[in-house]
């Protein structure tokens, strides 16, 4: 099902039952679906690919970003050549249902925002099961291990583990 203002470039494939609500943006090349959800000012740029069951919504996905299957993309910025693991949820809404905050600057202040979800940096990687929390930033090339809880912000080039407590470490480069 496709309603209101929708483009879909050439060569995207839409597969079956998918709904994608406009205002909305396929880009060449990109494969939505099976199952998936675009919902209204959505831009899903060239070449990628959102999944099974994914649900997309006021986000910018670019190119050659991979969204897995079963996952949740809401009221983010998700950079090129990032693949997300199954399962992979950006959350949007704070549970106190206060404006979510973000540190710029090293500060942390309000985005005057209800709902807003992660940014994140091309060439990222998350397992299966990661959740990222409101107004996290993930930095360029990290990885994020599988059943993973992202509640702060992780630097470029870092790999984040979690086992009820979160620790940060360099990628090795061997």
């Amino acid at each position: 099902m496709i309603k209101g203002n929708v483009i879909v470039e050439k060569d995207a494939i839409i597969r079956s039952f998918t709904s994608i609500e406009g205002p909305a943006y396929i880009g060449k090349g990109a494969v939505i679906g099976p199952n998936a959800r675009i919902r209204p000012y959505t831009s899903i740029c060239e070449e990628a690919r959102i999944g099974f069951s994914v649900e997309v919504k006021e986000s910018i996905v670019f190119e050659h970003t991979h969204i897995s299957h079963l996952g949740y993309v809401g009221d983010s910025i998700i950079g090129e050549h990032v693949n997300f693991g199954a399962g992979t949820i950006t959350a949007n809404l704070r549970f106190d249902d206060k404006p979510v905050k973000m540190i710029i600057k090293g500060k942390r202040v309000s985005s005057g925002r209800r709902k807003l979800g992660a940014v994140v940096g091309g060439y990222v990687k998350t397992g299966i099961n990661v959740s990222l929390m409101p107004g996290i930033k993930i930095g360029s090339g990290s990885w994020i291990a599988p059943g993973a809880v992202v509640d702060h912000d992780v630097p470029a080039h870092s790999f984040y583990k979690w086992k009820g407590v979160a620790y940060i470490e360099p990628l090795r480069k061997d």
